[in-house]
């Protein structure tokens, strides 16, 4: 080959390298492009698997945040919760319709038809209680959003929702199958080309997409933590405890073993709630799960049900004290004092208790009969722990036609006042009257308070019942001797209605009542729960000239500065102190300590609980200023009053002049 032949020979070599060279960047920048583009959009396309997902798990916090606020407005009739249930009603609508937006379209009509269906279920029937709830059947409300029927639209959503996440993890799976054959399809090109450059673009290709597929997986399993725990304390949630209880129920039948589900109850949160804010509640039930976690053993199960109430499963083999001795162990655990937010707290934790098999093997059945041991332990003693008895059912209905009769009864103005004198030590005159509550019912006849009044506290009544008492005792006292007043007691429940004293000026106007003749008693334990409100409310009716007395002074948790704080006309000394103050030293010096404190404050005290003559003779000579109790008459109806009054007058006569003669 000549030399021109021979250059031609190698400038075509080159050509044809280059060539090729070209032809295989070409290539390989087409497959790259491709890449590119199919990296692009499998990340879109799992970014939106993922916030799909993230969506089902939502729906079902939201399902929970709806059942929480229609069972609070059901049980409650406060209207703040029925406001924000119906709040919350479109952003589970909207939350449903993203999250079908984001699912390919198959998978989001199969998922819109369940939930929809399911969603509407509960709505009906949370809406039906809310009405109940608003009517006063608040029993009935709870028996529709605790039934078969509600539980089951419960049961549909959070299926429709996991066969939903379910579907997108199929699909996103399926399309990572898909993007990896291609990978491997382009892996052997690379390599066939023998770029390495391309090699390693590839390498970073399929690393971002190995990223991408475990932030997928990392998200489905958090996604499906969420789902199974209270995202607050980290312990099992409602739904869950219920899979367990039902594990736990069928493991008992095949074994002959005996189980218990405790319900645990957080006492005094809500006046953490308005003292400190929600912020601060929210870390106290941290705290407690904390706590919860730490003592239950490795064979127990602790939930937590919502707002203060937890549940804990226990195995109790042929050990019948086994289940009071866990929930004895919870309760001293969640009573130890904590420290939130620089805050020292202290709360308590009362337990009911239903056994598997004995008390029953249906999951919803425990929890129910479980919730009425707690409801009559709660009623009995706070800290307290009952086991469910048969006889509570029925006792619970009655409390609950109890209820009923009462919402009426206070409409017929069949809860009338009682009067009991206070009289003056150093006279023996009568100075005025404490209004005591009567139910006079047309077929059980007298009903003592201490039935009916639990009862009002716990239904929300107490506020209206004290109302319509406090106007009926002002109507009938109007014309009597305008030296005497009438004193009327307030509960803890109403110190947290700041329009209270506002209710009870309207009430003054209304009746004509002079306002220095009212008295108003707020017990200690009333003042320390909602201290700012209590202020607000005791300020505005002493600059109307309404006398406040602190009621079972020694008893409580108040603090003695509240006495320089707070502008009080009297103090009320318990009557446990009275009962036995001539019997225990201790009781004695408790009483003379509080007569003493009252005098260098400027304060009357009066005792309560006299039954004696020699009651009334001890108080007078440590300079006590007066007192009421059996000794001098027990509580009357107003027709009686003038008649009390007479006799009374007659016994201070006597005992005025046999003082005289001695």
């Amino acid at each position: 080959m000549n030399q021109p032949s021979a250059l031609q020979a190698a400038q075509t070599a080159k050509r044809i390298v280059l060539a090729s060279l070209l032809g295989a960047c070409a290539v390989i920048a087409t497959l790259l492009g491709e890449r590119v583009a199919f990296q692009r959009s499998y990340g879109e396309a799992m970014v939106h698997a993922r916030d799909a997902a993230d969506l089902g798990r939502k729906i079902l916090l939201i399902d929970e945040r709806l059942t929480l606020t229609a069972k609070l407005a059901a049980e409650t009739g406060e209207r703040r919760w029925q406001l924000r249930y119906e709040a919350n009603l479109p952003i589970m609508r909207q939350t449903i319709d993203q999250a079908i937006a984001l699912a390919p379209p198959s998978i989001g009509r199969r998922f819109n038809a369940a939930i929809t269906e399911a969603n509407g279920s509960l709505v009906r029937l949370e809406r039906e209680a809310l009405s109940l709830g608003a009517r006063g059947a608040r029993d009935e409300a709870r028996s529709m959003l605790e039934g078969d029927a509600y539980l089951s639209a419960k049961k549909q959503l959070e299926q429709a929702s996991r066969q939903f996440r379910a579907a997108i993890d199929d699909h996103a799976r399926a399309q990572a199958a898909t993007a990896q054959r291609e990978a491997n399809l382009l892996q052997t090109i690379a390599v066939g080309a023998g770029l390495l450059l391309f090699a390693f673009l590839w390498r970073r290709l399929t690393t971002d997409l190995g990223r991408t597929v475990v932030d997928y997986e990392q998200a489905t399993a958090q996604i499906e933590t969420l789902a199974n725990q209270d995202a607050l304390t980290g312990l099992l949630n409602r739904t869950r405890l219920a899979e367990e209880l039902e594990q736990m129920i069928a493991r008992c039948q095949r074994t002959g073993e005996q189980a218990a589900l405790i319900l645990l109850d957080i006492d005094r949160l809500r006046p953490i709630n308005d003292q400190y804010g929600h912020a601060v509640g929210d870390g106290v039930l941290k705290f407690i799960g904390q706590r919860i976690a730490a003592t239950v053993r490795n064979d127990e199960i602790a939930a937590r049900l919502g707002a203060d109430e937890f549940a804990i499963a226990v195995y109790c083999g042929d050990n019948p004290e086994a289940p009071m001795r866990a929930a004895r162990r919870l309760i001293n655990a969640i009573s130890v004092p904590m420290t939130v937010d620089g805050h020292i707290i202290e709360v308590g934790a009362t337990a009911g208790v239903a056994m598997t098999p004995t008390d029953s093997t249906d999951a919803n059945d425990l929890l129910r009969k479980a919730d009425v041991a707690l409801v009559r332990a709660k009623i009995e003693s706070r800290g307290n722990v009952r086991c469910f008895q048969g006889q509570m059912d029925a006792e619970i209905r009655e409390r609950g036609l109890l209820q009923s009769e009462l919402r009426q009864a206070i409409v017929d103005g069949q809860i009338v006042p009682y009067f009991q004198p206070l009289v003056d030590l150093a006279t023996d005159t009568v100075v005025g009257f404490e209004v005591l509550a009567r139910w006079l019912h047309p077929t059980r006849g007298l009903i003592p308070p201490d039935t009916f009044i639990p009862v009002a506290e716990e239904s929300g009544l107490i506020g209206e019942l004290t109302f319509a008492v406090t106007r009926a005792a002002l109507e009938h006292s109007h014309n009597w001797d305008q030296a005497l007043t009438i004193a009327i007691n307030v509960s803890q429940r109403q110190l947290h209605d700041p329009w209270l004293a506002e209710k009870i000026l309207a009430l003054l106007t209304e009746t004509g009542f002079q306002p220095h003749r009212l008295e108003v008693e707020i017990t200690e334990n009333a003042l320390v729960s909602d201290l700012g409100t209590a202020k607000y409310i005791i300020q505005s009716l002493r600059n109307q000239g309404v006398k406040l007395a602190l009621d079972d002074f020694g008893t409580g948790y108040s603090s003695l500065s509240h006495l320089a704080d707070l502008p009080f006309d009297k103090i009320k000394i318990d009557r446990s102190f009275i009962k036995t103050m001539r019997e225990q030293a201790q009781s004695a010096t408790i009483v003379r300590s509080i007569v003493g404190l009252g005098r260098s404050l400027g304060l009357p005290t009066l005792a309560e609980g006299v039954e004696t003559i020699e009651d009334a003779n001890t108080l007078r000579d440590i300079g006590c200023t007066m007192a009421q109790g059996y000794y001098y008459a027990r509580p009357q109806p107003a027709a009686d009053v003038p008649a009390m009054l007479r006799q009374l007058h007659d016994n201070a006569r006597g005992t005025s002049r046999h003082k005289r003669r001695a």
